[in-house]
């Protein structure tokens, strides 16, 4: 390599590593990072060849030193000017990035796979300055509910799951909420607890991330999710992903099905939501239910939703933090009069994956009657849970 275009390489990579680092760098380390790609030597004359080209990327503007005696002793950092010259994240850009990264939970943000993400953020922080930074943390974050539940996560395992989905190989797993010598529940007796998994998307659900998998199961197939804080990895073994028709159907069918619910029965129903329950409803284009068909406001000020539910309990605990004070069955009529063409465009429109309502009335009053025992089951362990505590107080 001639002489010019060595000098070329020395100024792009020290750009790119002032871009990547947001805290000011060494000589030293600059020099031991372009040693390490074999650009530069650790020997005096590279050391020197170093220092010409950062006096020269000074001249021009585009970094400056701080600190120490000499120039071994100073560190570098880019100019303000160099920062939006290189960089192709302008300000705005930059304060809608930090924005979002400030509504996500802390205990992701700051795993070292997102890393990347934080050094801009970082970078974009020096260039808005403190004030603007600071004025941006108070009045955007991400408020913890109550009842979320955390499974903490090894950085290492995060990072072998996401190059596993990436490269589409296996991984072999055990569940750490199990002991050891339990078998996994679908596990048939006499097999290891030690599992092959073919992971295929990573998802965050209800405070944590989990694992979309597909594993063998007799002589086929199934798709499974699995709670990430609960599995030890022992391994990663070097091969691909199968290439049988029928396991390629299923990761083009469950790659985005997320968390692997019983499958829910559909059915159409009303509620009536108090006015507080109904507040979004206020809101031209709100919804309070994304499986909501139509809503009216009442005389009374009251509002009577018709919508999609589903007999199962996940659609129940989330009905049940609802305001509602009456739940009212279809009549045959009513049921006959709805459009499910529309239902099944809106659904299209709004990015909801779930089940369509029945086009028979009969099966569509059967789903709504277990939905209701769901219900009455959910509402009545609850209610004995608080008498007794009251009792225990009394």
């Amino acid at each position: 390599m001639n002489r010019g275009k060595r000098i070329d390489r020395i100024y792009i990579k020290v750009i790119q590593l002032l871009i990547e680092r947001p805290e000011p760098l060494s000589t030293k380390e600059i020099l031991e990072a372009l040693a390490r790609e074999g650009i530069l030597n650790r020997n005096e004359g590279d050391k020197k060849s170093l220092i010409r080209a950062l006096n020269r990327l000074e001249e021009l503007g585009l970094i400056v030193s701080e600190g120490g005696r000499g120039r071994g002793g100073k560190r570098w950092e880019l100019t303000p000017q160099a920062e939006e010259m290189f960089s192709q994240i302008n300000d705005e850009d930059g304060i809608g990035l930090l924005v979002l990264l400030a509504l996500l939970p802390d205990e992701y943000r700051e795993l070292p796979i997102f890393s990347s993400v934080e050094r801009i953020a970082l970078s974009i922080s020096k260039r808005l300055g403190e004030k603007r930074v600071k004025d941006l943390k108070e009045r955007f974050f991400y408020q913890k509910p109550y009842t979320m539940r955390f499974a903490p996560i090894s950085d290492s395992k995060l990072a072998e799951i996401v190059k596993a989905i990436i490269e589409e190989r296996p991984v072999e797993v055990i569940r750490k909420d199990l002991p050891i010598d339990q078998l996994f529940k679908e596990s048939p007796p006499g097999t290891s607890n030690l599992r092959k998994i073919y992971p295929i998307s990573l998802f965050y659900y209800d405070g944590n991330f989990y694992v979309g998998a597909i594993r063998r199961h007799g002589n086929g197939w199934r798709y499974r999710t699995y709670l990430l804080g609960s599995l030890s990895l022992y391994g990663v073994p070097y091969e691909s992903f199968p290439r049988d028709r029928e396991f390629v159907k299923m990761v083009e069918k469950k790659r985005k099905t997320g968390m692997d619910f019983p499958e829910p029965k559909p059915f159409l129903f009303k509620v009536v939501l108090s006015e507080i329950g109904g507040r979004e409803l206020k809101i031209e284009g709100a919804l309070a239910f994304t499986t909501q068909i139509e809503a009216k406001k009442r005389s009374d000020g009251t509002f009577e939703v018709l919508l999609v539910g589903y007999a199962e309990p996940r659609f129940c605990n989330e009905f049940l933090q609802k305001d509602f004070i009456e739940i009212i069955s279809l009549t045959e009529k009513e049921f006959e009069r709805i459009d499910h063409e529309l239902i099944k465009e809106m659904f299209k429109r709004r990015g909801v994956n779930l089940p369509l309502p029945p086009r028979s009335f009969k099966q569509n009053t059967e789903n709504f009657k277990k939905f209701l025992k769901y219900l009455r089951a959910l509402t009545s362990k609850k209610d004995n849970a608080v008498e007794l505590a009251l009792k225990n107080l009394n």
